[in-house]
């Protein structure tokens, strides 16, 4: 695997040779990487990370020297390129209906200021209405993706120079899957996976959203969404205060209910019950990034405690040491949708 230190116009400033790499991809925020490198390799011209066998262009944000024992250290720290939209937000107001593909696409076009192009699976057919005022480009498409079980990367292209958003959802490789695909299953009774953690929290759940969008009292509007699948589950009610999102002299009362239920959607997905399992990678019978990768869905065993879940591959926590590279996996269940 190489590395190269990039200037900010994303020429080669050194080949790098890092003793101590820390690679955290993430499916529904911005990943993270961390890349220790002798202090010979440093130049303050890098500020950027390229890897030719990974997706991910790291922003260098802190390099940090330091000086132990007689040892001189330099870490280069930062975030993956889809952090580049942070610096973007969405003001004026933005609201779009449709396909998720193509309201992705006009927010882009609208407030994105970094020239890239745009590709998306065409298996893609959720729709949304959506409307927003202020939010940073990065963090309003995650939360409106995540709902979806959607996510976003954007890859650079070297030797064009070129950038392309891609928005998509990782493959279902359960045992059940309509697809085709080759099932994976990371099984304590397969030997595969080392020293699982489990984590079920349901202190935060709620299943049904009361949002109230513009108005005064009892001439609120609001709207009352039920994402229960067991319509004899109790009712755990989550108020969702929308007044900043307003209806407009073009937008009909059916249309501006329908932006209010999106932004129920979004917030009843983080008061969903955690299902979160991490383990360390122990077998040779899948491949990293052919068989399985960052946001596939796939089966979870863990024996002692009987759970079986079917799981989306939230993070992957790669170190490489020497050479060796160790994977940490985590999954999550959502059940909102």
């Amino acid at each position: 695997m190489s590395y190269f230190g990039l200037d900010k116009d994303f020429n080669i400033v050194t080949h790098l040779a890092p003793y101590n790499v820390q690679w955290n991809r993430r499916y529904y925020e911005t990943g993270d990487f961390e890349i220790y490198i002798d202090i010979g390799q440093y130049s303050s011209n890098i500020k950027y990370i390229y890897s030719t066998e990974d997706k991910e262009l790291g922003i260098v944000e802190i390099p940090h020297y330091s000086v132990s024992n007689n040892t001189k250290q330099m870490l280069l720290k930062g975030s993956f390129f889809e952090k580049i939209l942070a610096d973007d937000c969405i003001y004026p107001t933005f609201s779009s209906s449709g396909k998720i593909v193509d309201v992705v696409k006009k927010l882009l076009d609208k407030y994105c200021s970094w020239k890239m192009g745009y590709r998306y699976d065409e298996s893609i057919t959720d729709r949304v209405d959506f409307q927003e005022t202020g939010a940073n480009l990065d963090e309003k498409l995650y939360e409106l993706l995540y709902p979806l079980e959607l996510s976003f990367r954007i890859e650079y292209d070297y030797v064009s120079s070129t950038f392309t958003f891609v928005l998509y959802r990782g493959r279902d490789l359960t045992q059940n899957n309509a697809d085709g695909n080759n099932f994976v299953t990371f099984s304590t009774e397969f030997g595969n996976i080392e020293e699982p953690d489990v984590m079920i929290d349901s202190s935060k759940y709620k299943n049904y959203a009361i949002i109230c969008g513009e108005g005064q009292s009892e001439e609120r509007i609001y709207v009352e969404y039920d994402a229960r699948i067991d319509k004899n589950e109790r009712i755990k009610k989550l108020f969702v205060d929308a007044r900043s999102e307003r209806m407009g002299d073009d937008v009909t009362l059916d249309k501006y209910k329908k932006v209010l239920i999106q932004k129920g959607i979004e917030k009843l997905a983080d008061c969903q019950i955690q299902e979160n399992v991490n383990f360390g990678l122990n077998t040779d019978s899948y491949e990293y990034k052919v068989d399985f990768d960052l946001g596939d869905k796939v089966d979870v065993i863990v024996a002692d405690i009987g759970l079986v879940m079917t799981a989306r591959i939230r993070n992957i926590f790669e170190v490489i040491k020497s050479g060796y590279r160790t994977l940490e996996l985590e999954v999550d269940n959502l059940k909102i949708m």
